[in-house]
């Protein structure tokens, strides 16, 4: 409290970074609402006001740069595959294939994107949730931009009961990102 540095002797970790029923005190300040990384060309405004999840909970297929949540069911996560797209069958392609025969999800949708000039492709499933009590559907947009020396990926993955609301607060955040097309 007095500003002097000290040094932690012991520490317990917890599944959450908010405060029990609140928000930490910096997660709304303007610089806590940007996502920026230099180095891989990177930057975008948070989803609404959406707090930042413990990306260490999220099981997705690559490296997680920054994820939020809503109400801790509702998730937006940015992550990177750090090899560029292999050849073969489209990306896209690939990838709805696996989420059909891996996830049992049903694709609603295939879309194209233009995200900081560079082609995205975007595509809706929809899907059994994990975990629970297996009723609840989950439905998720993955935005995929294959880039020269990797893939970044934003992913919306929410109920299906409030994909609607959940997919314009989504909308908002990707008109905020700015993107290059190779990492520095």
């Amino acid at each position: 409290r007095d500003g002097s540095r000290q040094w932690a002797a012991e520490a317990e970790a917890s599944s959450t970074y908010a405060t029990v029923g609140g928000v930490l005190a910096g997660e709304l300040s303007r610089e806590a609402r940007l996502f920026a990384d230099a180095a891989l060309g990177i930057k975008m405004s948070a989803p609404g006001f959406w707090i930042r999840a413990n990306p260490a909970l999220l099981d997705v297929p690559g490296k997680v740069l920054r994820a939020w949540t809503r109400d801790g069911t509702a998730t937006v996560a940015v992550f990177r595959w750090e090899a560029a797209p292999a050849a073969g069958a489209p990306l896209l392609d690939r990838l709805a294939a696996e989420l059909e025969s891996v996830l049992g999800a049903e694709v609603q949708a295939r879309e194209v994107h233009k995200l900081g000039g560079l082609k995205a492709l975007g595509l809706v499933a929809t899907g059994p949730g994990l975990g629970g009590d297996g009723r609840t559907r989950i439905r998720q947009h993955w935005v995929v931009i294959p880039r020269q020396m990797d893939v970044v990926v934003l992913l919306l993955s929410t109920p299906e009961a409030s994909f609607a609301a959940d997919e314009r607060t989504f909308d908002r955040m990707l008109a905020s990102v700015e993107i290059q097309g190779s990492p520095k």
